[in-house]
């Protein structure tokens, strides 16, 4: 069975039970994405902010547990963790949108890197801000409140990963 058919025939299913979306509006994605500015420019900057990320906790502990940035990084590694830095049910097609947009609010070569050591501006886009991007859009699009949204749409992204990669790829 190829895995779009099994896509139609369970992925839609459990998408719907969960509430995710069969259709998404990738016009507006760019747009949603910059009025998030503010919040992720905190993220690159407030190391009191970045140490409640999800993700960046991810990343460094799995520089923690593996003893070097580039034992993380090493083609084993990243593509056995890739699926952790995925945008959920947004899918392939929204990480190249969210990326896109990303690119152009924080230009690797214009940032001084310090704060998010060991990483690089470009690691970081990849592996905290895109999945914390995808995380506040998730909360958006689910209307998640209180002090557990952030967790549940944490839940959301891991749990959709392979339905948005099927539903939405490039």
């Amino acid at each position: 069975v190829c895995s779009r058919h099994n896509m139609e025939l369970e992925g839609i299913p459990k998408a719907r039970k969960h509430g995710w979306p069969t259709l998404i509006q990738w016009e507006e994605l760019p747009d949603r994405v910059q009025k998030m500015e503010k919040e992720l420019n905190d993220l690159v900057n407030n190391p009191r902010i970045r140490n409640l990320s999800e993700f960046w906790n991810r990343i460094t502990g799995q520089i923690a547990e593996k003893g070097s940035l580039s034992a993380v990084f090493s083609s084993k590694n990243q593509f056995a963790s890739f699926d952790r830095a995925l945008t959920g049910y947004y899918g392939s097609l929204g990480y190249g949108i969210i990326y896109s947009k990303l690119l152009q609010l924080f230009p690797p070569n214009n940032n001084t890197n310090a704060n998010i050591s060991p990483l690089d501006m470009n690691m970081f886009l990849i592996w905290v801000l895109v999945p914390e991007t995808a995380v506040r859009l998730i909360i958006e699009d689910q209307q998640l409140s209180g002090p557990d949204r952030m967790a549940i749409a944490v839940n959301i992204l891991d749990e959709s990963s392979q339905y948005g990669m099927a539903m939405f790829p490039e």
